[in-house]
């Protein structure tokens, strides 16, 4: 782990929450637990194009777990063959992925019926996802399956961004985006020089001083970490 420093309470939920990715996904029930993540390391396999994400937490009253892990399994360049993550064993009633619901039967006379359903999380992060087999996809039912691939696909796509966010971003740039020296890139920019100027009197010394600070990186391709900026940031993984 690069640039990172040792024993800071709450350093990497706040490097987290300072991304635009990777911050969406924090929900207010997560922040009390993120809190207990002390260290997040990235490996490169020895074999494909994959790599582990490796998440270390303190003891905490949330789950058992002490390592939560997210692995992307890629045998060829630019394909995922799976996004696989770690069995979270939350401790009762500490489970922020889920959350109990109260639904009435349809049918006269039936009795509310307590349910529980998934709700949005970052620890979602952790879940398997895999295509299905072929011998799913010969089943009668094509079009449904055609369907049920394509959704699969992209949550698999949507876990990659958020896993190349961390190996691209986070970890090589931890105390950047803790002391909140990240800027996004100037595409993103909305304040005109007009704006800068404005309250502030200084002109062009406030546009330097914008300019020292570090741009946030472009990420590579979408479905495989193979751009340039993708081979940039596994120089900042661990080989395995």
């Amino acid at each position: 782990m690069q640039n990172t420093p040792l024993g800071v309470y709450g350093f990497w939920f706040r490097v987290m929450l300072n991304d635009g990715i990777v911050g969406r996904l924090i929900q207010e029930k997560d922040r009390p637990i993120l809190m207990h993540l002390i260290d997040v390391q990235c490996i490169l396999h020895e074999k494909g194009y994959g790599y582990d994400l490796i998440f270390t937490f303190e003891k905490n009253d949330y789950f058992s777990n002490e390592v939560l892990k997210k692995s992307f399994v890629m045998s060829k360049q630019n394909i995922i063959d799976k996004c696989e993550g770690t069995v979270i064993d939350w401790k009762d009633g500490k489970d922020v992925t889920k959350k109990k619901v109260k639904k009435k039967s349809k049918k006269k006379g039936a009795k509310t019926v307590t349910k529980t359903v998934e709700q949005e999380s970052f620890f979602n992060f952790f879940k398997t996802i895999e295509m299905p087999d072929e011998k799913d996809l010969a089943k009668p039912d094509a079009e449904k399956e055609d369907e049920e691939e394509k959704d699969v696909g992209e949550l698999m796509d949507a876990d990659f961004d958020v896993g190349n966010e961390f190996k691209d971003q986070l970890i090589p740039l931890a105390l950047e985006y803790y002391m909140e020296v990240i800027q996004e890139d100037e595409d993103d920019e909305c304040c005109s020089d007009d704006d800068h100027d404005h309250g502030h009197g200084h002109g062009k010394d406030d546009d330097s001083d914008e300019d020292d600070k570090p741009k946030k990186k472009k990420g590579g391709d979408k479905k495989g970490g193979a751009g340039a900026a993708g081979a940039a940031g596994q120089q900042e993984c661990k080989q395995q």
